[in-house]
């Protein structure tokens, strides 16, 4: 379900996984940049979806360029899984 009108957001509730178990609703929500949200939206998140936990996936450059912003009660966790040294290697000696 699109959380809200024109921003890549969705809450993930009902989704089946491959054990074909279905995700919890209001559980696991899935945005965006949050420095995309303006402060009604991000109100949203923390008091109507109880938003506690930010898995961030972005590249540090993505994290630097538009950095989260700090919500009262909530912990980020950059997580990496792009290899960031490998990718720029790569870069610099192109096959």
């Amino acid at each position: 379900m699109r959380l809200f009108d024109h921003l890549n957001a969705w809450e993930l509730g009902g989704y089946t996984g491959i054990d074909g178990k279905q995700v919890k609703h209001n559980l696991i929500l899935r945005t965006q940049k949050l420095s995309d949200m303006n402060a009604d939206q991000l109100d949203a998140l923390v008091n109507d979806y109880h938003l506690k936990t930010v898995a961030d996936f972005r590249m540090t450059v993505e994290r630097n360029d538009y950095p989260d912003p700090e919500l009262e009660g909530v912990n980020n966790y950059h997580i990496k899984i792009i290899d960031e040294d490998l990718l720029q290697k790569d870069q610099r000696h192109p096959h």
